[in-house]
C-alpha cells in the first residue's frame, strides 16, 4: 500500500476543489435554464388557455386586445419624404409568448 506525499495530496485536493467549483457553477446555470424553460411552457399554456376561450371571435374588443397584445412597436418609415411606396416596421409583442 502507498502512502501519498504531502504534495500529491495538495496537488488531489486542489483539483477537487476546482472540479467542485466548476460543477457548482455548472449546477446553477442549468438550474436557471430549467425554470426558464418551465415559464416558458407555462407562459405558452397561458396563451393556449387564452386562444381556446376566443375561439368564435366574432367582434374584436378593446379587452380582446389587452388580453392577447403586450405592446405594439411602430418604428420610422424606411424612406421620410416619399407619400407612396414605403415600408413601415411594426413589432406586435402578445402577452405570455412575446414577438412573433
Amino acid at each position: 500500500m502507498a502512502n501519498l506525499s504531502e504534495q500529491q495530496f495538495k496537488m488531489l485536493t486542489t483539483g477537487y476543489e476546482t472540479e467542485k467549483q466548476e460543477l457548482l457553477e455548472l449546477s446553477e446555470v442549468l438550474e436557471k435554464e430549467i425554470n426558464s424553460q418551465k415559464e416558458q411552457l407555462l407562459n405558452a399554456d397561458r396563451f393556449m388557455k387564452a386562444v381556446d376561450k376566443y375561439l368564435d371571435i366574432k367582434e374584436l374588443t378593446p379587452e380582446i386586445v389587452r388580453e392577447f397584445i403586450d405592446r405594439i412597436v411602430i418604428h420610422e418609415r424606411s424612406v421620410r419624404w416619399k407619400k407612396k411606396n414605403y415600408t413601415q416596421q411594426v413589432d406586435v409583442y402578445f402577452n405570455f409568448v412575446g414577438q412573433v
